[in-house]
């Protein structure tokens, strides 16, 4: 005669599935904030590529013709006209600007690709060696890498950002400032709250 072994099959108990629970919940929020901040940080260091990118393809414009990329058209007469601010993307895609970044004129909000890309404003072309930048990507937080090009050949010199605004979209760095702003008022009143400034941007003279 076969005998047959009875198994115990009772689930989790009440106080067991509370202490899974628990656990799950304490794992969560110790490795979520930790995902975030690693893509955070990826999304930085990406920005600081590609600024870095944009300075060098400035300046091997600049040593192949003879001037900084933002001359929008040449006359006859020996005249020209050059562009304000110099962006990748859309006009759509401009962050929000600080003192100094000046797209007032669209007529002098030029897209980037327009001068590294191609030879749009008819530089000498046995000179313009391009393109010197391939395409021209927004920021890793969908935002365009602006620069004040209007400063270009200011006399005296006066400083040149390649910026993105950072996760916040809003350019805190004035564009004379010869350093990137370390913080913000975010009031008008007192007493002020400070915040931290996200610019990432480099400096191309």
């Amino acid at each position: 005669m076969k005998k047959f072994v009875r198994l115990n099959r009772s689930g989790f108990t009440l106080i067991e599935v509370i202490v899974v629970a628990a656990i799950i919940a304490i794992l969560a929020g110790i490795l979520v904030p930790m995902i975030f901040s690693q893509v955070e940080e990826s999304r930085t260091s990406k920005a600081k590529g590609d600024v870095k990118t944009i300075q060098t393809a400035f300046q091997m414009f600049r040593r192949d013709v003879g001037k900084w990329p933002y001359y929008t058209q040449f006359n006859a007469d020996g005249t020209f006209v050059t562009c304000s601010l110099l962006h990748t993307g859309a006009a759509a895609d401009l962050p929000a600007l600080s003192a100094g970044f000046d797209n007032s004129n669209p007529a002098q909000t030029i897209p980037i690709i327009d001068q590294l890309a191609s030879n749009k404003f008819g530089y000498n072309a046995t000179m313009w060696k391009g393109p010197y930048l391939p395409d021209s990507s927004l920021d890793p937080w969908g935002k365009s890498y602006v620069i004040n090009s209007g400063n270009l050949d200011s006399n005296p010199p006066e400083v040149v950002w390649i910026m993105s605004a950072g996760p916040d979209g809003v350019i805190q760095t004035p564009a004379q400032a010869k350093e990137l702003c370390t913080t913000v008022a975010v009031a008008p009143d007192p007493p002020t709250p400070i915040s931290p400034c996200d610019d990432i941007g480099i400096r191309l003279n």
